[in-house]
């Protein structure tokens, strides 16, 4: 092994780098770039000249640099979207046997739900007038009277037995089920639709303003240039680019 003739090894006829070949060649733009960009406005023509042609150059560069990313990228996302195409219509297929399942059951878990629920405030009602009455013996025994004492201790028994079994209950409960809320209204077709609108605009308006300002502020960006809107002031300002 000599200078001439060095050993060869693992990667040492790896390709350049494409990011390094394609910012290589404006290295002079970016020597002349932090050159002039030391925060002082240009003050004549011959200066603004020769700025806006190293801005010319860095667009190109920019531009390489792009090209070579998309050069890089695009072959792992062509993958990426081969994958997802591969895998789409068995997700698709899955989802709809899903959905089929969910529908069968939905009627039949919804009902048992219902059910359940209705138990579980009967459950919770009784265990609250037991309770009620085994305070009410409590503070009523004669504190000299044992029977009285024992009958008092056996009705908090009976009302924490019932309290234990109502909380007991509320984990036996249908799998499978979520509340899902659906943002829906009606309006009396003789009405005016604005008008029923606006209880609940009023009713924001006082109980979450910021909703309001959010809102408004999201308007006034999307609507400003088309119309002019009470209470907007607005301006325009040119900028090189």
């Amino acid at each position: 092994m000599n200078d001439m003739n060095p050993r060869a090894v693992i990667g040492g006829n790896a390709p350049p780098d494409p990011l390094d070949e394609a910012i290589s060649v404006y290295s002079e733009t970016l020597e002349l770039a932090e050159g002039i960009l030391t925060g002082q406005p240009v003050q004549n023509d011959t200066q603004m000249r020769q700025v806006d042609e190293v801005a010319k150059s860095l667009k190109e560069a920019k531009k390489a640099v792009e090209d070579a990313k998309e050069g890089e990228y695009r072959p792992f996302k062509d993958g990426c979207d081969r994958i997802v195409q591969k895998y789409q219509p068995t997700l698709k297929d899955l989802d709809t046997q899903i959905k089929g399942c969910n529908a069968m059951v939905n009627d039949f878990k919804v009902a048992k739900r219902k059910a359940q629920e209705e138990e579980q405030r009967r459950k919770d009602a009784e265990a609250r007038r037991k309770m009620q009455e085994a305070e009410e013996a409590a503070r009523a025994a004669n504190a000299a009277d044992l029977d009285a004492q024992r009958e008092a201790e056996a009705k908090i028994r009976e009302a924490k037995e019932a309290a234990h079994a109502a909380a007991e209950a509320k984990r036996d409960t249908v799998k499978g089920l979520r509340t899902v809320y659906k943002w829906a209204y009606e309006i009396d077709p003789a009405s005016d639709p604005k008008a029923a609108r606006r209880p609940a605009l009023n009713d924001i308006a006082v109980n979450d303003p910021d909703a309001i300002a959010a809102f408004v502020d999201d308007y006034v960006a999307r609507n400003f240039r088309s119309r002019q809107i009470a209470g907007v002031r607005t301006w325009s300002s040119m900028e090189a680019f």
